[in-house]
């Protein structure tokens, strides 16, 4: 009740921005209603089925899909951005938990970047340790360390258990400098990291720096992470979804066999 009424304690928000800053992620357990998380994943569900869908329809390789509204990654997952800009999923986006802690870790002038949902199927593998993005300045063979400029909120729809493929994080790896342990923390040990086997309601933060990895699924249903990544408004993230669209050309026609 606390965290949906906007009641939250400035002494709270501190320690949460303090775990973040030392570890680049950090958990916070009941921080969402379960019945609204049921009703968001219910409607991201179907968005996702209508997509899978359209690619049917229009004959595409779904391990290689490569657009603005959806995007396979490696190991037999999905990453989906379509019609999740409803306004239905705003009592996350606006919600005075998140609000609140963005303030403090990006500044009061801070947007949301994007919401997506993530999918990670029956069967799929385990990924490489990997960061969201590559470190915003190089100097020669180390990188310059710069305060949070992108942060992502991961809200499980289903509970995270070891079978269904939870993420794995390097505690502190948002805080690498040299390149080389840049490359060397991809094949960071999964015994040394973190896996939080988060419920629903619970709410993941993490850095654009911090290297984690999907593991693997082992059981038969459909793991659903929706996802909202806060940034300055000055980032714009240009690597994991081209501009080309699923549905359109690049006049804004609709592509032919989309609404077959």
């Amino acid at each position: 009740e606390e965290r949906m009424s906007g009641l939250i304690p400035l002494s709270k928000i501190e320690q949460i921005a303090q775990i973040y800053h030392k570890y680049g992620v950090v958990v916070l357990l009941d921080a969402f209603p379960v019945s609204v998380i049921d009703d968001i994943s219910n409607y991201a569900t179907r968005s996702f089925e209508f997509l899978m869908n359209r690619t049917k329809v229009l004959g595409l390789n779904r391990d290689t899909l490569w657009s603005k509204e959806i995007a396979a990654r490696p190991g037999g997952r999905f990453d989906m951005t379509y019609n999740l800009n409803s306004e239905k999923y705003d009592t996350i986006r606006e919600s005075p938990l998140l609000s609140s802690i963005m303030y403090n870790l990006l500044g009061y002038k801070m947007k949301v970047m994007r919401t997506g949902l993530i999918v990670s199927t029956p069967g799929s593998g385990s990924q490489r340790f990997h960061s969201d993005g590559p470190p915003l300045f190089v100097q020669g063979f180390s990188t310059l360390y710069t305060p949070p400029f992108c942060v992502n909120a991961f809200l499980p729809l289903v509970n995270l258990t070891k079978n269904n493929g939870p993420t794995a994080y390097v505690l502190g790896s948002h805080l690498i400098e040299q390149m080389d342990d840049h490359e060397k923390v991809k094949d960071f040990p999964l015994a040394e990291s973190v896996i939080f086997y988060v419920p629903v309601g619970g709410l993941v933060l993490f850095d654009y720096r911090t290297y984690h990895m999907g593991t693997s699924n082992t059981g038969k249903t459909l793991r659903h992470i929706l996802y909202v990544s806060f940034s300055k408004p000055w980032f714009v993230d240009s690597w994991n979804f081209p501009d080309e669209s699923l549905f359109f050309d690049r006049e804004g026609n609709l592509i032919k066999g989309i609404n077959e």
